[in-house]
């Protein structure tokens, strides 16, 4: 039986001593996948990340065809916002799967740092790719840490919107103290519902994310009612005296935007593993 398709996409800047080792672990997801490219947008950056990708994919050309990799540099000029920076790349990508992949079943979205660098249970993924109850799927860390692209009930706004830093950083420590029982509490082969989740490696359905952006700017992704009733509840069951959103806030995570816009446009089924891909 062959090999499910997917493409590999990756956002970097200054991540050239992660180069190798990420490479390394996206050579062995090619056990479970036939890959048909790896694609990096490239933001200009302090280092050679771009020399050491080029110097990388020619060691591994013996096995992995260096045609399949591409590189997008940015060209555009420098946004004061990291978020709107890794929007467009993170739209660039997505374009280029777009155009070019549209028909491969899966991308993978990955960070080009450290947290993918390190020792990988790939083959914990492939159990997953015979089920159909999932569109998006990310996994647990041993230190759930990407709290910023979490949203799930009744964690609906995101965890900076707040107009005090205490504020937002209690909601960090809440939802990161949440989101880690949740997932110890799941049984085996279990998946969290949620609207948003990251955490550094996700696996999409090609399909269900066709015409999607992601917008690392957008701030209301639900009606402001619902929004308001969510810091109620933050004020009245989490005892956040006077916790208010702060709705005029420029930034929020790029990833909330796309996922929500793929349930809402496509009826995409986001989930979360509670098992631990990285470590």
């Amino acid at each position: 039986m062959p090999l499910p398709s997917c493409t590999v996409c990756l956002c970097v800047k200054d991540v050239e001593p992660f180069v190798r080792p990420v490479f390394s672990n996206i050579m062995k997801m090619s056990e479970i996948f036939n890959i048909e490219a790896i694609i990096f947008f490239i933001d200009k950056g302090e280092d050679d990340t771009l020399g050491e990708i080029s110097r990388v994919s020619k060691s591994y050309s013996e096995f992995f065809e260096p045609s399949k990799i591409s590189i997008i540099e940015n060209e555009e000029t420098q946004l004061s916002s990291r978020t709107e920076r890794i929007s467009l790349g993170r739209n660039a990508l997505v374009k280029h799967v777009e155009e070019n992949f549209s028909e491969v079943e899966y991308f993978v979205m990955m960070d080009g740092d450290d947290v993918s660098s390190g020792n990988f249970d790939y083959l914990g993924i492939e159990k997953f790719l015979v089920r159909d109850d999932w569109d998006s799927i990310s996994f647990n860390r041993k230190n759930y840490y990407d709290i910023w692209a979490l949203c799930y009930d009744p964690f609906i706004h995101h965890m900076w919107s707040f107009t005090t830093r205490e504020h937002c950083l209690s909601v960090y420590k809440i939802m990161k103290e949440d989101i880690t029982d949740k997932l110890q509490r799941l049984d085996d082969g279990e998946l969290l519902e949620c609207y948003s989740a990251f955490n550094g490696f996700a696996i999409y359905r090609t399909k269900k994310f066709l015409g999607c952006n992601y917008d690392g700017s957008k701030q209301e992704l639900f009606p402001r009612e619902q929004i308001i009733e969510y810091q109620e509840k933050l004020e009245s069951d989490f005892s956040l005296e006077g916790i208010r959103v702060d709705f005029s806030k420029s930034s929020n995570c790029e990833h909330a935007s796309f996922h929500i816009q793929a349930i809402n446009q496509n009826g995409a089924k986001i989930r979360i593993c509670k098992d631990i891909l990285f470590d």
